[in-house]
């Protein structure tokens, strides 16, 4: 099945979703609007992408077992959760993706560029990893092609070290890894955690007013009724999140994705938005946002929905 990147947007956007085998060698992806282009949940299985575009695109959740991405350019996909095994990733540009919980089993990734990629939670047993570039990635209960867990020595530590580090007065954290963490009704005010990874962490009725968040990853966390008031989020992942009953006034949300987030109850009266991500976001009142829209208005927001 061959068809143009234009097609399959098309096709998809109607809701077809099943398109294995189909022959994209090559092929360029344009959505009309500008953003970025969303695949989730897509069924890629056998096919042949090989050479092809995929800039910042949304494949989480896709089925791409046994495809074809041979030389692809996929720098700063989100890959969360698919389907790789048995692809063959050749020669593929992956830098900074986002393959946290993907499946790459049986995957040839034979000189593959993986630099600054998000490797958390990835299976890559018995794949070929040859000549692959790991520059800056991040390892964290990965699993490596002969069954090892492999963990950065630097960026993973341990909760109790943090919480350790942060009672003796150490506010800067950037970049630490905090995956999975359990740090429930806890008092993290003014701390720094620019770029640390919080995905699937559990931070419920914490406190974390005037903390610099920027660009850090929460994905899949449990934030609520945390107060996160004067805290700066700006380009921060909250995809997936639960935000219920928290409170976020005050924040600086400028460039946040807040795609499938959960805000029922929130407050963020007062905060700035400039480029904020929705998409099947549950608002404060419990509208739900289903096609994506980013907000481009620099502008105090009170309610949107």
């Amino acid at each position: 099945m061959d068809m143009s990147g234009n097609d399959l947007l098309r096709r998809y956007a109607a809701g077809e979703r099943d398109f294995t085998g189909v022959d994209m060698r090559r092929s360029v992806f344009v959505t009309g609007n500008g953003s970025d282009v969303n695949l989730s949940g897509i069924i890629f299985s056998q096919g042949n992408l090989s050479q092809v575009g995929l800039f910042h695109a949304n494949l989480s959740n896709a089925n791409l077992s046994s495809i074809k991405l041979e030389e692809s350019r996929l720098a700063n996909v989100n890959l969360r959760g698919a389907n790789l095994r048995n692809a063959s990733l050749i020669c593929a540009d992956l830098r900074e993706a986002d393959l946290a919980g993907a499946d790459l089993r049986n995957a040839n990734l034979r000189s593959a560029d993986l630099s600054g990629a998000n490797l958390t939670d990835t299976n890559f047993l018995g794949a070929d990893l040859n000549s692959v570039i790991r520059e800056e990635t991040l390892f964290c209960n990965t699993i490596m092609p002969d069954g090892s867990i492999e963990n950065d020595p630097i960026r993973v530590i341990d909760v109790q070290e943090f919480l350790r580090r942060y009672s003796i007065g150490e506010r800067s954290f950037h970049d630490i890894v905090l995956h999975r963490a359990d740090l429930r009704g806890t008092d993290l005010s003014g701390v720094e955690l620019g770029r640390a990874y919080l995905s699937n962490a559990n931070l419920s009725g914490a406190i974390l007013e005037g903390a610099n968040l920027v660009c850090t990853n929460f994905w899949g966390a449990n934030l609520s009724n945390a107060s996160l008031i004067g805290a700066d989020l700006s380009n921060a992942d909250f995809s997936d999140t639960n935000l219920r009953g928290s409170n976020l006034s005050a924040t600086a949300m400028v460039g946040v994705d807040l795609s499938g987030a959960d805000m029922t109850g929130a407050d963020w009266s007062q905060s700035w938005h400039l480029e904020a991500i929705l998409c099947n976001t549950t608002c404060p009142d419990g509208k739900v946002v289903v096609e994506r829209r980013i907000l481009r208005r620099n502008i105090r927001i009170f309610c949107i929905c």
